[in-house]
Parts: structure tokens; sequence; C-alpha cells
């Protein structure tokens, strides 16, 4: 190994990420000025106030949004959150929270298949408001607020919206994840490359500052969702590597 590399290698050993192997070997061997501008934007990411237990959840989270679905980085960023104190139940309920962001069928397109509807004559039939009213109480007093999109699903399937609010805000206690810590992994999913949810973004942001977190740990949460930007790299070096090799 050149002297270069070698001095590339150490930087990226002196983070303490676990072995060097895998993409970052091939990162290196490609190019090693591109692979320490990936590590120094991923040490970007890790300066703030989130304990590494948590900055992982996020990670876990943001690739298992549907416009993402990285099962590798799932599984890894599960193990390491979980190897710094991350509780199993944390970690379900991160993913139950990645697949409640991910339900924008409800936010985005329900309304517009309401208004093609509307404009045709036509209307979907409109469900119990005794129930409506129960689960819209019930959110309202979990969360403290209520969201826009939510009255067209509530009008045509209370049992519906209430089933997705739970894969977002149900939780059983003990060992999961505080109120504080599931606003902030909403934000993360909501603020990720993936989804980029322009109008969820302001609304998590103001219920995490509600909850108590203080303004760096929102950065930082913003910060670590878009490290999966750098997952063309990740995935894209080591197909170029066994090119470069078999030729």
């Amino acid at each position: 190994m050149d002297e270069r590399r070698s001095k590339a290698k150490q930087e990226v050993l002196a983070a303490n990420r676990g072995p060097f192997g895998g993409w970052w070997e091939d990162l290196l061997d490609v190019d090693p000025e591109l692979m320490l501008r990936v590590h120094r934007h991923m040490l970007a990411a890790e300066a703030g106030p989130l304990p590494r237990f948590f900055r992982h959840l996020i990670i876990l989270a943001v690739d298992c949004v549907v416009t993402h679905l990285y099962p590798r980085g799932v599984g890894v960023h599960a193990r390491v959150a979980m190897e710094h104190g991350a509780t199993p139940r944390q970690v379900v309920e991160a993913l139950q929270i990645s697949s409640f962001a991910s339900n924008r069928g409800w936010s985005v397109a329900l309304p517009l298949v309401l208004e093609e509807l509307e404009a045709a004559g036509r209307q979907a039939t409109l469900r119990n408001a005794e129930k409506a009213s129960e689960v819209r109480s019930a959110f309202e007093a979990q969360v403290g607020e209520w969201r826009d999109w939510m009255d067209n699903t509530l009008a045509h399937d209370p049992e519906a919206l209430k089933v997705v609010l739970e894969l977002g805000y149900g939780t059983d206690g003990g060992d999961g994840l505080d109120a504080k810590q599931r606003e902030l992994l909403l934000l993360a999913v909501a603020a990720c490359p993936a989804l980029v949810d322009q109008d969820a973004i302001p609304r998590h942001t103001r219920q995490a500052l509600k909850l108590g977190a203080a303004p760096d740990e929102i950065v930082q949460t913003v910060k670590v969702a878009n490290v999966i930007a750098l997952h063309p790299i990740v995935e894209g070096i080591p197909q170029l590597r066994a090119v470069l090799n078999a030729g």
C-alpha cells in the first residue's frame, strides 16, 4: 500500500467504526481521496449531542423507508445500536416509525383521489362519526396536535387511520422509545433524502421542541438522516472495482 493510501486508512481507523473492509477497502483502492470525503461527511454527522445508539437508530429507520429499502444497512445499524445500549424494543419501534412515514398515500394520494371523485360528481362512503371522534380525541390527547391530512382518512375510514397512527405513535412503554426520541425519529425519516416530506418536517421539528429536544439535537438528527445520501458511493464503488478487476 502506498503512503497516501496508508495515511487515509489510518484516519478512518482512528474513528473506531469497526473492521476496515468491504466497501471501505474498495473505496481505498479506487479513490483514497473520495474515501476521506466520505469519512469526513460521516464525521460531520456524528458531531453533536445525540448518543451513538440513537444515531444508529436514525440510520436504521431511514434505511427502511420504502423509497430506499437498504436491508444490509438495517442489519448493521441494528447491531451497532444494540451494542451501544439500544433495546430490541427501540429497534422495533424505529422500524414502525419508518413504516408510518412511508404511508404517504394517506397524506398525499387520498386527498387527490377525493378531489377527482368530487369533480366527477361521485363520493366515497363516509364512516362512523362516533368512531372518528374517538380516534381524533385519542390522537390529540397523546400528541397534542392534529394534522390536516388526517381529516380525509378520518371521515372515510377512521379505523384505517387508527391503525396507521399506531405505527408511528403506538408504544407499550417499558424499554421502548420515549416521546422525544420518537419525534426525532419521525423528523429523521421525514427529512431523509428518500422522502424529504416538506409538510412533515416543520411539524416534527415543532413537536420535538415541545418535547424538550435541544436545537442541536434536532439539527444533528437531520445531518444523520442524510448520511444515506452516500449510498451511491457505498454501493457503486464495489461494482466499479469488480469491473476494473475483471478487465
